[in-house]
Order: structure tokens, then C-alpha cells, then sequence
């Protein structure tokens, strides 16, 4: 019987262990690529709710933000989606301009809270916490109106 020299049995063995390792890799990345789409899939449940007064867009709710405060406000973050990118007064393009604000459904009410302005890939362009935010009241038949109902229905 031919014996293999020490060397090439010593070269199979780190071979083998070198592909098990790659193949390991392989299936870790995967597995965190999975968790990692679907994690950022449930993070958000928008839901469509009327078009953009000027039909440019469509105007969005995130179902998973909305939360019910004890004085009977809503707390939830809406999204415009503008089919073209516009600009901003310096010039710069965004596609998407959500706001998370507070409803107040006894008195038809919005307090907005904070603003995040992205690009057609979602990067930021701007984002704004709203200082010394006042009341605005909800003009009937408006996007303002489709919010209020959607978020105050129990």
C-alpha cells in the first residue's frame, strides 16, 4: 500500500477545514441577512390612506406608530410619497417628507412634533424636531382630516 507523505495528508486536512470554515461564513451571513431584511420590513406598516391634494404623490400612515395617550391624543407618523423628487429652498431633492405629530380627536386638532425629509433612497436630507410646536386646527376634507380619522378610529 502507498503512503501519502505527512505534508499532503497535513494540506488535505487544512483544506478541508478551510472550506467547513467558508461554508460556516456562508451560512452566517445569510442568517443575519434574513433577520436583518425582515427586522427592517416589520419595523414599518405603512398604509396608504388618500393621494396628495395635488396628486403628485400619495400620503401614508405608519399603523405600527400610532400610540393612544392617556388626555385622549394620538401620537402616530404619516408620510408623504411624492411621485417626482422636489426641492428644497436650498436647492436640495427629496421624495419623501414624513412627520410624526399628536392628534387631538375631541377638539380636530395637530400638534406637529418632528420632520425627517429623505431623498428617492430614503437617505436623509433633513431632519427637524419642531421647537415651540403650536395647535393647528384640521381643515375639512384635507390630508390633515384623512389622518385624524384614520388614527382616532378605535
Amino acid at each position: 500500500m502507498l503512503r501519502r507523505p505527512a505534508y499532503v495528508c497535513e494540506m488535505r486536512q487544512t483544506e478541508v477545514a478551510m472550506r467547513t470554515e467558508r461554508t460556516t461564513l456562508i451560512y452566517w451571513v445569510a442568517a443575519a441577512l434574513a433577520i436583518g431584511s425582515s427586522t427592517a420590513m416589520a419595523a414599518d406598516n405603512w398604509v396608504k390612506l388618500a393621494p396628495l391634494a395635488d396628486n403628485g404623490g400619495s400620503l401614508y400612515l405608519d399603523k405600527d406608530s400610532i400610540e393612544h395617550n392617556k388626555d385622549g391624543t394620538v401620537r402616530a407618523t404619516t408620510r408623504d410619497a411624492y411621485d417626482a423628487p422636489r426641492k428644497l429652498s436650498d436647492g436640495r431633492a427629496y421624495q419623501y417628507d414624513t412627520r410624526t405629530s399628536v392628534y387631538d380627536c375631541k377638539e380636530g386638532r395637530i400638534l406637529p412634533v418632528s420632520a425627517l425629509i429623505q431623498d428617492g433612497q430614503h437617505a436623509t436630507v433633513l431632519t427637524k424636531n419642531i421647537d415651540g410646536p403650536r395647535w393647528e386646527a384640521v381643515v375639512s376634507r384635507s390630508e390633515g382630516e384623512a389622518i385624524l380619522h384614520a388614527v382616532c378610529q378605535k
